[in-house]
């Protein structure tokens, strides 16, 4: 059932616990340490429940659920790589890895495509076209213009149908992206530094 595996996806994330790779399988259990997951989301697509997954490492992997607790890795790519050149004092880290902090998927088209969109630490949004059929990928857009990690995404409809991709950063702004035909044009930024403490915008739910 929906109710189940939404308990089963939950209580993997809130142990901290992931997959464990069992031949060409995945269950749940604890994940390699220099692979861990920053998000894990279930989509529901064609009657199918799938993850998605993000990881420290700038990779996006895609299971797909095979029975109540058992899920297997059916897609898996590279969506953000470090830069070892090209040193950025305000991200350190990105000689070393791109952590992907947050992913949010486009509300379900039931026609087999599913649209995920990534959150940074290179400061930039990635939208992905995922083929779940045959089992492919292709990036659709690179978002830039936050000046720190973008920590948080969010994919929603309004009550007008219209859609909306929504971005948060440690820069302390949010971005509004307008979306028409899976094409991504900044609509409005927020600029969260009247508040007077020092803060950075980890977190972030909007409701439409």
């Amino acid at each position: 059932s929906i109710l189940q595996t939404l308990m089963n996806a939950w209580s993997a994330c809130s142990q901290g616990t992931f997959f464990t790779l069992t031949q060409s399988e995945y269950r749940f259990g604890h994940w390699n340490s220099r692979q861990d997951m920053h998000k894990i989301t279930l989509v529901q697509e064609q009657g199918k429940f799938y993850l998605a997954a993000s990881s420290v490492n700038g990779k996006i992997k895609i299971f797909e659920q095979i029975d109540q607790a058992e899920f297997k890795e059916i897609i898996y790519f590279l969506a953000h790589d470090k830069d070892d050149e090209n040193y950025n004092p305000d991200a350190p880290s990105l000689g070393l890895q791109t952590d992907v902090w947050n992913i949010t998927t486009r509300p379900s088209q039931n026609n087999g495509i599913v649209h995920i969109a990534t959150a940074a630490e290179d400061f930039t949004s990635k939208i992905f076209e995922i083929d779940l059929q045959n089992k492919t990928h292709k990036e659709l857009a690179c978002l830039t213009g936050h000046k720190r990690a973008v920590t948080g995404i969010q994919w929603i409809y309004l009550p007008d149908g219209q859609e909306r991709l929504i971005t948060s950063s440690d820069d302390q702004y949010v971005r509004i992206y307008k979306v028409e035909n899976l094409k991504f044009e900044l609509e409005k930024t927020l600029n969260t530094s009247f508040i007077k403490h020092w803060h950075t915008l980890t977190y972030m739910h909007v409701e439409p």
